[in-house]
This record gives structure tokens, C-alpha cells and sequence, in this order.
């Protein structure tokens, strides 16, 4: 078995439209989703994430530089399970970032139309991080196409108060 953490967070900079945005919409402290795993050869901590302009890696120390962690779940997930999501992992590093996958979340948040459902190319962070959890259709979450931070949260939530 190995142990990942599921976090959230939102950056420690005070002009971050996007990220007010999201917290405004979603009525949460975070507006970010990660996921952080430890590097036994490195002997570091590493964050996976959809931000800035790419799915991107992140040494632990330069994240905590300009994130504020609000909180980290975490997963102890079998070794097969780890493998094959670090394996997606460097697959999908580099991708892009998809702001319209953003902006098509609002605008189901906003309107509630089956339209905002429709599969965008690229990466929000919900989305990446819903996707490697493989997030059981038991808790009822949107499609990845509209999934969100909360979502995410209140998944892993409920995952931790059932045991």
C-alpha cells in the first residue's frame, strides 16, 4: 500500500481573478485541487497538478511557497493502483491547461444546461484529479466535464467519514 494526499488549496497572492472567481462560485476557502505523493528516491514530496499553463509537477517547497494548503486527505491506495497513476501521471504532464474547461463549469454552475456537459480538450485541475481517482458514480458527481473542486471535496469527505 502507499499513501497519496488529496489537497486543496488557494494561492498565497492576493490578485488571483480566476481563483476569486472560483471561490466565489463554489463558496469555498480553496479553489485548487492537487495531488501530493512521496518520492522515496528523491526523498521528496512532489505535487501533481493542472495549473498555470500546463499539467505540470511541482517540487513541495516552491508549492508551499505560493499556495496556502486549506486542507490535504489522505489515501492509502494499493501499490498496483499507485503505479498505474503515476504512470497517466508523466503521461499526461505537459498537456494543456484548458480555461475553457473552467468557463464551461461556470456556465453549468450558472445555467444549468445540459449544453455545459459537452468533453473539452485539456485540463482543470478538478478534472485531473477526478480522473486519477477514478471517482465512484455512488456520490452522484457532474460528468468530468463540469466536475469541481468541490465536488472533489465533498466526495473525499464523505469517503473519510464512512471509513
Amino acid at each position: 500500500m502507499k499513501t497519496i494526499k488529496v489537497g486543496f488549496s488557494r494561492p498565497k497572492s492576493w490578485f488571483v481573478p480566476v481563483s476569486w472567481l472560483i471561490r466565489l462560485f463554489l463558496w469555498t476557502p480553496y479553489s485548487h485541487v492537487y495531488v501530493k505523493y512521496h518520492s522515496d528516491s528523491l526523498d521528496r514530496d512532489i505535487i501533481y497538478q493542472a495549473s498555470g499553463l500546463k499539467v505540470n509537477f511541482v517540487g513541495n517547497t516552491l508549492f508551499q511557497t505560493e499556495e496556502l494548503v486549506v486542507k490535504e486527505f489522505s489515501l492509502n491506495i494499493p501499490d498496483d493502483f499507485y503505479n498505474k497513476m503515476l504512470q497517466e501521471s508523466v503521461d499526461e504532464a505537459g498537456v494543456p491547461y484548458s480555461m475553457m474547461q473552467i468557463f464551461n463549469t461556470l456556465g453549468y454552475l450558472l445555467f444549468k444546461t445540459e449544453f455545459f456537459k459537452n468533453k473539452i480538450a485539456g485540463y482543470d485541475c478538478s478534472r485531473l484529479v477526478a480522473q486519477i481517482l477514478e471517482i465512484d458514480p455512488q456520490y452522484n458527481l457532474p460528468p468530468l466535464s463540469i466536475v469541481t473542486p468541490k465536488d472533489v471535496y465533498n466526495y473525499l469527505e464523505k469517503k473519510e467519514q464512512n471509513g
